[in-house]
């Protein structure tokens, strides 16, 4: 049960990631083409103050270049498009490599307690390892600490020989 709520807790905040993610890269996108438009606004305002955007041509000459169009403006909108990037990086990593170093602790225990290995107890016992197989890839490359393992280990081990042996029979 400890597991299960472990696992589950680190599962759910990468449910939450993903759109979260989507929603706020969409508005980070936004966010830039909107710094990219003032850019253009800018620089006609500069040349030309009393045209509108209706009267401007294409092949007009004094079309600003990339060069002049990546302003302070722009610029600050890719550094909010990076930022928005960036800020899922932590809380995935941390969710990931909390149920990396819980599933490493099973399979130490269960291979200790029962002589299976712990993707082999979790099948038995529980049904959310079908819930970990879009995560398996990215799990599997988490470098595992052996502290962070143990106690998880530990922990399992404590639980299971102080109270549980007599609730689930062994997995076969």
């Amino acid at each position: 049960m400890l597991l299960h709520s472990e696992i589950n807790k680190h599962l759910a905040a990468l449910r939450l990631i993903e759109p979260a993610e989507k929603i706020a890269n969409s508005f980070a996108s936004e966010l830039a083409m909107c710094a990219f438009d003032s850019a253009i606004d800018a620089h006609w305002s500069a040349i030309d103050p009393g045209s509108d955007a209706e009267s401007r041509a294409l092949d007009d000459p004094r079309m600003p270049s990339m060069e002049q169009l990546t302003n302070s403006g722009v610029l600050r909108a890719h550094a909010i498009n990076k930022l928005f990037d960036q800020m899922w990086v932590i809380p995935r990593a941390h969710a990931l490599e909390g149920i990396a170093h819980w599933l490493a602790g099973l399979d130490n225990f269960s291979r200790e307690e029962w002589g299976i290995s712990g993707e082999g107890a979790m099948r038995t016992m529980l049904e959310l390892f079908d819930e970990l197989e879009p995560y398996e890839k990215q799990v599997s490359a988490i470098t595992i600490e052996p502290d962070r393992r143990d106690s998880c280990c530990e922990t399992l081990a404590a639980l299971w020989k102080s109270s549980l042996t007599h609730v689930f029979p062994l997995p076969l």
